[in-house]
């Protein structure tokens, strides 16, 4: 009874550990989820411009828009379209996540199948359909595939771009508006017919802006959607982790250590508790940050890492829980000075000399030298070169494998926050040369940085 105590308890204690970090990437995948809806919405009701003059649609669910766009109800740009049924169609479902594609593509159990198929209609390659029942939840899309449907989905044409009308309907879907507009009484559900669809407003830009928009969508998600299956990845990879530690140890396999000295610590934790010791500890957090971006991303040591774009570089906002936990465990010691947080060595350090030493053994010497050359840098210079190295590493992310000074520095200027245009050009430049000569040059490693708001 003893040791099946001893094998609870550190069970619980290492599942808490694995509990933790699930719960952390889950609430990463939630935030990116939102960030996807946000910059539907944003986008599809206000444009590209920020600087666009604006009027009122006088449209509750679209409100101000650029005062150059039109508000035309649906039945004036959309067509309820009926196609004949070919004998050879499968049967096509429109999904909640918005992908509307054969039945037999995604799974075949948890549907009613009809005994007659009355009233079904043809679905193409192409069409834009909303579904009568789950549209309030996201089930509209652009069909991948050529089948049959029943009447509940509604089959749309439009001399429009079928994608920016997507993206409204969906943006609609997000902000509850159709629930709002509901006149049934069954919960979390909404007749979303052709009648309905025909009396809406809808924001109607030029064709070429409408295709500016869904170009800029789709480029988001992609990059979103990428970073949602690495993280989903990392979900399955500890999920399947925990169960492999519980059957190894309920069934002997592995035995409970005496102490417990096994820890599961974040490898960043590690990576960041080795700058106190060979850095000034005036250079404070937000330099501490750098030099951690830069280690990650140039050496390829943790490439899972997120990173945001904040005004003064790239950023991790898992960076307190890093500090506290050195702190916790009495690697490192929190000071402030002149107002600015700072990481001194701690009494247990030489504990975490050896954690760091079985982690990143093999790197030591790159380490190191790459410290060292960042240890004369003012944190304005440290800055300029996170930024400069993530904009140029994401360029070569995106497919720019040689991006020109001009395509970096002009990226750095205008897309990363709004003070980057506070330094001159040749600020830029000068730093970026520097990288160049002294071999800080990114390979297009790790996760592509997203906006700070997401």
């Amino acid at each position: 009874m003893k040791q099946q105590r001893r094998i609870a308890a550190h069970l619980d204690a290492k599942c808490a550990e694995i509990d933790a970090l699930i719960a952390d990437i889950q609430t990463q995948i939630d935030t990116l989820e939102q960030y996807k809806r946000s910059v539907i919405t944003e986008t599809v009701t206000k444009g590209l411009n920020p600087d666009a003059e604006l009027k009122d649609s006088c449209i509750q669910w679209i409100g101000m828009m650029p005062s150059h766009w039109d508000c035309i109800r649906g039945k004036y740009i959309l067509k309820y379209i009926q196609k004949p049924v070919r004998e050879d169609d499968g049967v096509i479902t429109c999904f909640r996540d918005g992908e509307v594609t054969l039945r037999s593509n995604r799974r075949e159990d948890g549907f009613t199948m009809a005994d007659k198929e009355i009233g079904y209609q043809g679905i193409d390659v192409g069409d834009l359909v909303v579904h009568g029942m789950d549209g309030f939840a996201g089930a509209i899309g652009i069909s991948d595939s050529r089948g049959k449907a029943s009447p509940v989905l509604n089959v749309l044409g439009t001399e429009q771009n079928k994608r920016y009308i997507m993206y409204f309907l969906r943006s609609m879907a997000y902000s509850d508006v159709f629930l709002a507009l509901a006149t049934g009484i069954r919960v979390r559900s909404c007749d979303l017919r052709w009648n309905k669809l025909a009396e809406l407003f809808y924001p109607v830009p030029p064709i070429e802006e409408q295709d500016a928009i869904v170009g800029y969508i789709d480029s988001v998600l992609a990059k979103a959607n990428n970073v949602i299956a690495t993280k989903k990845e990392q979900l399955s990879v500890l999920e399947a982790y925990k169960k492999s530690l519980i059957f190894e140890y309920v069934t002997g396999k592995k035995e409970v250590p005496t102490p417990i000295t096994a820890v599961m610590v974040n490898p960043n934790v590690i990576l960041l508790g080795k700058l106190p010791k060979m850095l000034s500890k005036q250079k404070g957090k937000i330099y501490n940050q750098k030099v951690l971006y830069l280690l990650n991303t140039y050496l390829g040591l943790n490439l899972n890492v997120q990173y945001y774009r904040y005004p003064h570089g790239p950023y991790d906002v898992m960076l307190d829980s890093y500090i506290d936990t050195l702190v916790k465990n009495g690697w490192c010691v929190k000071t402030v000075n002149n107002g600015a947080e700072n990481l001194e060595i701690g009494p247990n350090y030489s504990v975490f000399e050896e954690k760091y030493g079985s982690c990143f053994s093999e790197h030591a010497t790159e380490i190191d030298n790459l410290i060292q050359f960042f240890q004369p840098m003012k944190r304005s210079q440290i800055e300029r070169v996170a930024t400069l190295f993530a904009v140029w590493n994401d360029m070569i992310l995106d497919g720019n494998g040689a991006p020109t000074d001009a395509e970096i520095v002009a990226e750095v200027i205008s897309g990363w926050t709004e003070n980057k245009a506070n330094f001159a050009y040749d600020t830029w430049l000068g730093t970026l040369n520097k990288m160049k000569s002294n071999g800080i040059v990114p390979k297009g490693q790790g996760l592509h940085t997203l906006p700070r708001d997401c």
